[in-house]
């Protein structure tokens, strides 16, 4: 019977048929070297039942091929360790279920323990000795920490500083300033504080004395943003220890 007929048949439409014969599933018993009709008997029928059900059951191509060779007892026999295997599937699945809400519980536990140790090394910072400012100011820098750990969400944190990286990692950047060997942020923070609208990537190499460079970098980066009220920037900043024991300072602006 031609493809149509075999098709009509089965069920299905020629176009399964022309899959299965692609990936030498289920071929035609004969192929008109003219026309190119496919042709195919009746027994064949059994045979696309098999492999309607074998997918279904989702089986690869394949273990279907090789199913195809076997009797009855070993195709049911397939089924069995299918099933089994999808009942693991579903019982690890169950498991997941049950543990999500434990383990999101604790992943929020946890970013409320993170957010309250940067407010803790934030508040025990001496940004006075560190920057020469005064103890007013600092107090607007802790104000400026405590309301970003406030209103950015750790998903969206997460989500703003990939869009940020791969932005920076786009665009090219000129030197601004840079100042090598120093003691404490004092000694020229006032040379670079004073800055244009735009994009600009702080670097720094800390040595060991440098105990708490995470409070360094938040209170750096919102005395910019407080000194500079008004104007449009974007800061980053990326700390590494020093190899020389100096303390090292860069500041590139991005161009364009």
């Amino acid at each position: 019977m031609t493809i149509r007929q075999f098709a009509n048949l089965c069920g299905c439409n020629p176009q399964t048929l022309r899959y299965y014969d692609q990936v030498d599933l289920l071929k035609p018993v004969r192929v008109d070297p003219y026309s190119g009709y496919r042709f195919y008997d009746e027994e064949q029928a059994t045979d696309f039942v098999k492999i309607r059900n074998l997918q279904s059951a989702d089986f690869t191509i394949a273990e279907i091929k090789e199913l195809l060779k076997q009797d009855h007892e070993a195709i049911w026999e397939a089924f069995e360790q299918k099933i089994a295997q999808q009942k693991e599937k579903l019982k690890s699945l169950r498991l997941l279920q049950k543990s999500y809400r434990t383990e999101m519980t604790q992943m929020q536990q946890k970013i409320v323990e993170v957010k309250e140790e940067i407010r803790r090394m934030v508040r025990s910072y001496d940004a006075v000795e560190e920057f020469g400012i005064g103890e007013e100011e600092y107090e607007r820098v802790i104000s400026c920490v405590e309301h970003a750990l406030d209103e950015i969400g750790e998903a969206d944190a997460a989500d703003e500083w990939l869009a940020e990286k791969q932005k920076r990692l786009e665009g090219t950047y000129d030197p601004w300033y840079e100042k090598h060997g120093w003691q404490q942020m004092r000694e020229f923070f006032d040379e670079f504080s004073s800055l244009k609208d735009g994009s600009y990537e702080l670097r720094m190499e800390l040595n060991k004395a440098k105990e708490n460079p995470y409070a360094l970098v938040n209170c750096l980066l919102n005395l910019l943003m407080l000194r500079n009220a008004g104007k449009t920037l974007e800061l980053h900043c990326d700390v590494k220890d020093s190899k020389d024991g100096q303390n090292h300072f860069w500041m590139l602006k991005r161009n364009g």
